[in-house]
């Protein structure tokens, strides 16, 4: 690992990729996404294709260790969706680079409000990181609102 993190979008031909980091997130992670690997796993690859165009993914070096997706909706309103970094890269940046990038592209956009739903059922690794998430979280919605 070179922990030199990258964001990058892939194009819809790599709708597969896609496919396997998203599936791998809902078994890992079931509880922290709104759709189930027992639905998604039958998906088309339309459905894949299209889904991939509001998703940017993380990468160290060259192999892929998380996914973020944002949704555009009226009134300067946006969703980040599909947060997801795999367990043996939480931690070392990833997950800060995914929301910094989703950041970036909530301001270019003139998003105002850029929500981010978590269930109770969801724990970080550690009482610290809860805290430190949710530090730089606030801080990402702060800096949000105060760029008008």
């Amino acid at each position: 690992m070179n922990n030199t993190i990258t964001i990058r979008q892939l194009p819809p031909n790599q709708w597969s990729t896609y496919k396997a980091i998203r599936l791998e997130a809902l078994q890992e992670s079931p509880l922290a996404f709104g759709g189930a690997y027992h639905d998604e796993k039958d998906f088309t690859e339309a459905r894949w294709r299209e889904w991939i165009a509001n998703v940017w993914f993380a990468y160290d070096g060259e192999q892929l260790v998380g996914m973020i997706g944002f949704l555009r909706e009226p009134d300067n309103v946006a969703q980040v969706v599909s947060f997801w970094v795999h367990p043996a890269h939480r931690g070392k940046g990833a997950g800060r680079a995914l929301m910094a990038h989703v950041q970036a592209l909530a301001r270019t956009a003139g998003v105002k409000k850029l929500y981010l739903f978590v269930t109770t059922t969801q724990k970080a690794r550690s009482e610290e990181h809860t805290s430190e998430l949710q530090s730089h979280l606030n801080l990402v919605c702060r800096l949000l609102l105060e760029k008008k």
